[in-house]
């Protein structure tokens, strides 16, 4: 049981506390118009920062840069680029509000780099995170920057609480997309990948190639394939050794640089005294951090094996994993099975 409330505790920490650094190959373009080339320490892609730290090689100490000393920069691995983008942005309230009062409770001023996820020649769109660690979507059209606005607040009125939904920026994307009249209609839901496609719709309409685009580094879902091999242990005495190769499919989180993750297993096996030749399995947790090889923690649940299983183990580019994992929950027997893992699944992009 201290085993399984460990597993527990791992899995719902959020994994930018327990990440390391996570240095990646940059160009920098600086205020006054030079170029740096190094790396960026890039700790949390999923919180807009308003100052960097670089090195130019490994070898050298890294210095801190600001937006007022970085105008723009892009890093590879996968490829992201990020501009300086400035503008006053609103918060609402959390709690309920009386009706006819204002919802709004602070007005604050934003200066942080923003990751461009569309860009051509007269049109850019953004993502940032504010405070609450929301995100934000901008559209820069000439010299106009709007805030594309999706809220909602709860107000009482007549002794009841109701939630208000202020979608506002379906209109105002259709108004800044509006001078391309054969530009296709899609519902757009607040979210880079739908309003990056309706950007993508609109540049198509006139003609225009797209300049920079942000790609998911990882397919979100992939196929591959498990091998396990491991021992059974019931009070005390090995039992026998287990074998399988099922087939196996990843689906990743789109938040947090992809990190949370679900194992989906189907398969045959061969064990002695211990398992069912067809087996399923599913397992949920996370990657930890954001370099190319992540210590990862899981927690799953099989069909044969045990009812619960969890573990710890590391992988290469979300792509190359190996685990070690403990299988507990035969009914009526003290059973405990010790399995290493070890998973791969081509179809995830190289960046």
């Amino acid at each position: 049981m201290r085993s399984v409330l460990v597993f527990l505790v791992w899995l719902i920490l959020p994994s930018h506390l327990v990440s390391a650094q996570a240095w990646r190959e940059a160009v920098l373009v600086k205020t006054n118009g030079d170029t740096l080339k190094g790396e960026i320490d890039f700790v949390d892609p999923d919180r807009s920062v308003s100052e960097i730290h670089f090195r130019a090689s490994q070898d050298r100490a890294g210095n801190t840069l600001t937006t007022s000393d970085i105008k723009s920069f892009k890093m590879a691995r996968p490829e992201q680029y990020f501009e300086v983008l400035e503008a006053t942005i609103n918060y609402y309230s959390r709690g309920v509000v009386k009706w006819g009062d204002n919802p709004i409770i602070d007005r604050k001023p934003l200066k942080v780099f923003a990751e461009v996820i569309r860009q051509s020649t007269h049109i850019s769109l953004y993502s940032v995170h504010d405070d609450d660690a929301e995100e934000r979507f901008f559209v820069r059209k000439g010299a106009e920057l709007v805030e594309l606005v999706n809220t909602s607040y709860q107000v009482f009125r007549d002794a009841n609480t109701y939630t208000v939904h202020e979608p506002r920026y379906e209109g105002q994307l259709r108004a800044l997309l509006s001078d391309c009249k054969t530009s296709k209609t899609r519902s757009v839901s607040y979210d880079g990948r739908s309003m990056g496609r309706a950007i993508d719709d609109y540049l198509a309409c006139k003609g225009e190639p797209v300049t920079t685009e942000r790609r998911q580094p990882y397919e979100l879902i992939s196929v591959g394939v498990f091998a396990t091999v491991g021992i059974g242990i019931v009070d005390g005495e090995g039992i026998g050794g287990v074998a399988r190769a099922p087939l196996a499919a990843q689906l990743l989180s789109r938040k947090n640089r992809n990190n949370q993750f679900l194992w989906l297993e189907l398969g045959l096996g061969s064990a002695e005294e211990l398992l069912v030749p067809v087996y399923f399995g599913a397992f949920a947790g996370t990657y930890i951090g954001y370099a190319q090889v992540q210590p990862l923690v899981n927690v799953g649940v099989t069909t044969s094996s045990g009812t619960f299983t969890g573990g710890l183990g590391v992988a290469y580019r979300k792509s190359i994993i190996l685990s070690g994992n403990i299988s507990t929950g035969f009914i009526g027997e003290r059973t405990v099975l010790y399995t290493v893992r070890l998973a791969w699944f081509p179809r995830l992009r190289r960046s």
